[in-house]
């Protein structure tokens, strides 16, 4: 093969490569980092027939994350809860995201626990907010809404296993 010729594939070779990485770039570049340790609370409202707002619960966010895909859990004064998620970064902003998590008791007939949660906020290396807003249904029967307000204290992978 000819030096020339040579050249021309390795040139051709390193435009496919180049427009490889062009495509898959955007999709890699739309994940906000949320792994670590969060603390904050919880504020919510329930109704049962007659309307509850107990006290703001303080709360423990601890998320792992695999790509776009999160798994988390959240221990306050009602015990623990395990959520399944994903996050997108939002374009143009690489620190702001929105992601959604789903407690992993969670079905369509609702005879269980159920919680569907989004949250928004910023992430940037170990520092960020987070705020939210989830709709229930508890094990009792009550139906509700839960405002989430989280800060980031450790990026550290708290190693949370995700639901099956």
């Amino acid at each position: 093969m000819s030096d020339k010729r040579r050249s021309v594939k390795l040139a051709a070779i390193g435009r496919g490569a180049l427009l490889l990485l062009l495509i898959a770039a955007p999709a890699v570049a739309q994940t906000a980092n949320l792994r670590g340790q969060w603390v904050g609370g919880l504020r919510c409202r329930s109704f049962n027939g007659t309307r509850s707002a107990p006290p703001k619960a303080t709360a423990t966010l601890s998320i792992s994350q695999v790509g776009r895909y999160l798994a988390a859990e959240v221990q306050d004064s009602a015990g623990v809860r395990k959520y399944n998620g994903e996050v997108m970064r939002e374009t143009g902003r690489a620190s702001r995201f929105e992601a959604v998590l789903i407690e992993c008791r969670s079905t369509s007939n609702m005879n269980n626990y159920s919680e569907v949660t989004n949250l928004k906020g910023f992430a940037v290396d170990d520092d960020g907010r987070l705020n939210g807003k989830s709709i229930f249904r508890s094990v009792r029967g009550e139906i509700g809404t839960c405002r989430w307000s989280f800060e980031r204290i450790s990026g550290k992978d708290p190693r949370i296993g995700f639901c099956q």
